[in-house]
Formats: structure tokens, sequence, C-alpha cells
């Protein structure tokens, strides 16, 4: 994408012209450096609907450590009010690190699945064995299309609470509530098939408030039923990923170090062979920052 291509695009994002001009003279400018990746999707109409950014150096980190990926959106992050779609991994030292971003005007399978293709269409894919994500089924659905050799997982935090969600709206009495919630616990960490069974049983017997045909619809189906149960990853390379934790920490850090800021800044590394007096090379991490956009902060 050139800075030319942008800035025709400016008048078609549906938001002030002033953060609108600054938004677009950083893609632009990230856009000059040929081993950067900025992609503007639009529609029939010429509105803008997807914009995807990666960096060189993060392009670099996908291909080394790419074998387990995480996916998440995240709301007002930025002064366009477009969802932030960030692709993180886990490097070498357990540190989580983006290595793709993506804005969508919808958060709709389709547009989901646009940011993942200008993903794809750049890295080899194919090194991704596991993807995590909440239980958003648009997001899961556009993933499934475009990493068809990945292994899907939703993340242990999020599912309690979903759960935990669904027995709010229900008027049984705080002591069942607790029950029923701590039955899918032992479900969502048993490691042998007998006590998730026993788990399942129980839950999708429920008949109160149609329990039963809720956990049994979104939690045991086909669909769901290898996703998150902990007895289904026990073979697999999850490198302790079992939540989005990486995802909301890195967002968590970001707010936090960019209070009085007024840009939204992307860790990025540059792993560098160190040579020691004694001659021992080791990785070492460098880390320097590139503003993104502008944030609402």
């Amino acid at each position: 994408m050139k800075s030319k291509d942008l800035r025709t695009k400016q008048a078609r994002t549906g938001v002030s012209s002033n953060t609108c001009s600054a938004t677009f003279e950083i893609l632009a400018n990230l856009g000059n450096n040929q081993e950067n990746i900025v992609n503007v999707f639009t529609d029939d109409k010429g509105d803008i609907q997807c914009i995807f950014v990666q960096l060189a150096d993060q392009r670099m980190l996908y291909q080394k450590y790419g074998k387990v990926l995480q996916l998440d959106g995240t709301h007002n992050i930025t002064q366009l009010s477009m969802p932030l779609y960030t692709l993180i991994v886990q490097d070498n030292f357990g540190v989580g690190q983006p290595v793709g971003f993506f804005f969508v005007r919808e958060e709709t399978e389709a547009i989901i699945a646009t940011g993942l293709k200008y993903f794809c269409n750049n890295n080899d894919n194919s090194i991704t064995e596991i993807f995590l994500t909440d239980k958003d089924c648009w997001e899961i659905s556009a993933i499934k299309d475009k990493f068809h050799r990945s292994t899907h997982m939703l993340c242990h935090f999020l599912a309690p609470r979903a759960v935990d969600r669904k027995l709010y709206t229900t008027d049984l009495s705080v002591g069942f509530k607790a029950e029923i919630y701590e039955v899918f616990k032992e479900a969502l960490y048993a490691t042998i098939d007998n006590k998730f069974v026993e788990a399942l049983e129980y839950l999708c017997a429920l008949v109160d408030w149609n329990l039963g045909a809720y956990f049994d619809t979104h939690w045991f189906s086909p669909r769901w039923v290898k996703s998150w149960p902990m007895k289904e990853r026990q073979q697999l390379c999850t490198l302790g990923n079992n939540t989005m934790h990486r995802i909301k920490r890195y967002f968590y850090n970001k707010k936090i170090s960019t209070k009085n800021n007024s840009f939204v800044y992307t860790y990025h590394l540059t792993i560098k062979n160190v040579v020691k007096k004694k001659g021992k090379k080791f990785n070492t991490v460098h880390l320097s920052y590139s503003p993104i956009l502008l944030t609402t902060f």
C-alpha cells in the first residue's frame, strides 16, 4: 500500500478528518518501509472495512515462535472507533509478542476472515499448530477457514465466565449455582475420561431453566467438546497457553505505559546474537517502539 493510496482513502473512514489524517500519516510512514505490510480493504462503495498492519520484525517473530497463536479483539483502543484484533505469540522468554494487527469496521466473520487472509498471504501459517481464542463464533469460523492445519482451543479463563454469566440469568439458589459452576470446572480440568463423563452426565441432565440443553448444545456438542477440556490438550504443545491472558496483559500494560502519551506503542523484538567474553553466544532481546495509531487517552 503506497502513501498516496492511503491518503485517497482518508475520507471514507467515517471518523474526524484530524484523527483520520494523523492515523493515515502513521500508516503511510510504516508503508514506506517495503519490509512492513499495510493493507487497507474497502467495500464496493470505497468505505474502509479492514486495515491490516504487520511490521517486518513481527513477521520474523511469527516465523520463529508461531507454533501457538492467539487472537482477540479489543475495543476503545484508538480514536478510529474500530475494534483492534491482535495476533500474539509467546517468545523464548515466555513473553507475549504481537505479530500482526488488523482493525475492522464490523465484527463479522467475513471481515475478520479478511484480516486473517492478509496475515496468511504474507506468512507461512502452516507452522501454527495451536490457535487459542475466546468463544466468539465469528472468530472461530474465520480461523478454521484460514488455518486448516491448526487445532483450535478455547480460553480456560473465559469458558467458566461464560457459564457464570449464563447461571446469573437464572433464579436458582446461590448454592445450586455454585454447585453447577464447580461441576463445570471439574469437566474443564478433568484429565481422565471417567471424571469428564461424570460431569457431562450431571450437567446435561439439568432440567431447571433448560440448562441441560444449554450445556449439551454449547459445550458438549461435537462442535465444541474437543476445544475446551484439559483432557484434550495433554498431548498438544500449548507452551502453557490455556488462557488469553497474554493478550489481555499486553493491552493492560500498554494502557498504563501510554496513559499520558498520544500513541499506542507496539513492542517488537530484534533478536541478536551477543558474544560473551568467553565466546559463548546467547540470545538477547532489544525492545523498541513503533507508533501505530492515535489512542483515546
